[in-house]
């Protein structure tokens, strides 16, 4: 694996690469095995997380399939890193920021994702160790959009995952 080198290129990189490695992403990333592998799109690069010797980190190649795939455009990474340096930021905070921009109508400040693990897959590297400890703030918020349940989140991500 290559860490990221190409930061002058985009520099929303380096921002993206500051704030995994804040103390918020470290507590929100506790949960997740060094197996999650999530690809992120940031307007041209990509570049893919991994906890490494227990440590998030981005590099620009990996070995393993990735498990979540994001896509991530300027207007949104800005209100992501908006939300991460607030002082009262915290990880239900953080998530709630998040899924606005998943959720959002807006193309200008939209994330797009792709599921390519099964739901077990998730369960055991980790992932819905995330949505825990967003508490019951998060728990409220994705209930607000329908996934008020873990059958109903299960069978939005059946619905998502790639074949294959």
């Amino acid at each position: 694996m290559s860490k990221v080198k190409s930061k002058k290129s985009n520099p929303l990189l380096s921002e993206l690469e500051e704030f995994f490695s804040s103390k918020i992403a470290i507590n929100a990333a506790s949960g997740l095995s060094g197996r999650a592998i999530i690809e992120i799109h940031l307007d041209d690069q990509v570049v893919f997380f991994q906890k490494v010797a227990g440590k998030n980190q981005l590099h620009e190649k990996i070995r393993d399939t990735p498990d979540l795939v994001f896509w991530i455009n300027k207007g949104a990474m800005q209100k992501i890193l908006a939300c991460a340096k607030k002082k009262d930021v915290s990880i239900a905070k953080m998530g709630i920021c998040v899924f606005e921009q998943i959720f959002s109508r807006d193309e200008s400040s939209k994330i797009y994702f792709r599921v390519d693990a099964g739901f077990l897959a998730l369960w055991t590297k980790g992932y819905f160790s995330v949505l825990k400890l967003g508490g019951p703030e998060v728990a409220a918020y994705i209930a607000g959009k329908g996934f008020g349940s873990l059958g109903k989140i299960k069978d939005a991500l059946k619905a998502m995952r790639r074949p294959g």
